[in-house]
């Protein structure tokens, strides 16, 4: 299935890893591990899990695969940490159980919307990312990306069809409306982009640490927009074919009704997945 790709940054690399043995000595724990990937594949190092503070609630077992963060110091010392477990199988898995149940319950459409997805992840980091990269604005590179993105999602997940090109249409206006007002509001509140723990990581770098917020706001969009537009989108086109009599007038005001009980679901939707996303 996937296979790991081991990113170093500086001095600092992930390896994986099998826990052989697990002892204690004088309240800490040593974990033996035999590396099986990495710059160390084939090595067998030891790890004491008192030398780091944020790994003490979590016990791991012989026989367990571990990834292991590996610095090697100024003075030639090497640092080892477990940073977690090896989970690239049970999300495989997972992933199939999530593929299958797709095609049971959607049928062809529901493999078109995972095409869909991996072009997308392909234009995420084949032109968004590294355009970020090498210095292009953030916000204009994810623009650029969502006008890839939309209509091919939009058009291989439900069909080349005047419903499609209508929910794409709307999504395209209503992502510019969220683009000028996240601008304002960004600048308003004087957000410069540095609430997340991962940005410390970037802070030495030339990198638009307020483009990307904005950017990644664009792109997280596009995923609410999918749901709503599209779905908006169906409802007129299907109103309209069952009541063949009813006037243009008639279906708007109707669908719109409909629209304010979906905008209602949305906002307590986005509320809820905020509130789980901050818990820890």
């Amino acid at each position: 299935m996937t296979s790991p790709v081991f990113a170093s940054a500086d001095s600092e690399e992930y390896l994986k890893g099998t826990v052989v043995s697990v002892s204690e000595d004088n309240g800490q724990k040593i974990y033996t591990i035999d590396i099986s990937e990495g710059s160390l594949s084939g090595q067998t190092i030891e790890y004491s899990s008192d030398s780091m503070l944020s790994d003490k609630a979590v016990d791991y077992k012989a026989g367990e695969k571990v990834v292991v963060s590996y610095i090697q110091s100024d003075s030639g010392e090497n640092v080892y940490q477990i940073t977690d477990h090896w989970r690239i199988p049970s999300i495989n898995i997972l992933l199939l159980i999530f593929i299958l149940l797709s095609v049971i319950v959607a049928g062809k459409k529901s493999l078109y919307s995972i095409f869909a997805m991996i072009l997308s992840f392909v234009v995420i980091f084949s032109l968004i990312l590294p355009g970020i990269l090498k210095g292009t604005d953030p916000v204009l590179i994810a623009i650029l990306g969502s006008l890839i993105i939309v209509p091919i999602t939009f058009y291989l997940s439900h069909g080349f069809n005047r419903k499609t090109t209508v929910a794409i249409m709307g999504t395209l206006v209503a992502l510019l409306i969220t683009g000028l007002f996240s601008v304002l509001f960004v600048n308003w509140a004087h957000l410069y982009g540095y609430s997340s723990e991962e940005v410390l990581y970037l802070n030495n770098t030339d990198l638009n640490l307020k483009g990307i917020l904005l950017a990644g706001i664009i792109i997280g969009a596009l995923g609410v927009l999918d749901d709503i537009t599209i779905s908006q989108s169906a409802i007129v086109f299907e109103m309209k074919d069952i009541s063949k009599n009813a006037s243009p007038l008639d279906i708007f005001f109707r669908s719109m009704r409909i629209g304010k009980d979906h905008i209602a679901s949305m906002i307590n939707t986005l509320v809820l997945v905020c509130a789980g996303a901050s818990l820890p």
